[in-house]
């Protein structure tokens, strides 16, 4: 059995978030493919949301399920498996109301564009857009915007 020494600093979410800025301003050279990738068009709560999954996934591995046993190693997930988008810190002003109906809604989303959202319940008076997630299933794309009343933010 072969002993690893511990690493001087463990890699965790939040240091990886401090390298983003880097990541954003030059060009990356992968080491396993000697690719170059920019990452300045990629909008930074996507890269943090990234670095978020990869340290739940190591967290995961370490700790194992509820009788102890681990489930295998992280791996790769390509683009394709990469189902959900979620934007933290959405802001009020991303909502672009449509007067068909008072039924469709387009969310303004970054470096994505106008995304039109179909609203089965009014939003209340006095909310605060604090999230949006997208969620591509099968054929159709579903969508969570979680509202805090005003009532709430005092």
């Amino acid at each position: 059995m072969c002993q690893l020494p511990d690493l001087k600093e463990k890699p965790n979410f939040y240091s990886q978030k401090l390298q983003l800025p880097e990541l954003k301003e030059d060009l990356v050279k992968l080491k396993w493919s000697g690719e170059w990738w920019d990452f300045s068009g990629v909008y930074s709560t996507m890269l943090q949301n990234a670095c978020k999954r990869v340290e739940n996934a190591y967290k995961r591995f370490v700790r194992g399920d509820k009788n102890g046993t681990r489930s295998g190693k992280p791996r790769f997930k390509s683009q394709s498996r990469y189902r959900t988008l979620v934007f933290d810190g959405a802001k009020n002003n991303w909502l672009k109301f449509c007067t068909i109906n008072g039924r469709w809604l387009y969310l303004n989303l970054p470096k994505l564009g106008l995304v039109k959202v179909r609203s089965h319940r009014p939003l209340p008076v006095g909310f605060t857009l604090k999230q949006v997630r997208r969620l591509c299933s099968m054929m159709s794309v579903f969508g969570n915007i979680p509202l805090i009343p005003s009532s709430l933010l005092g």
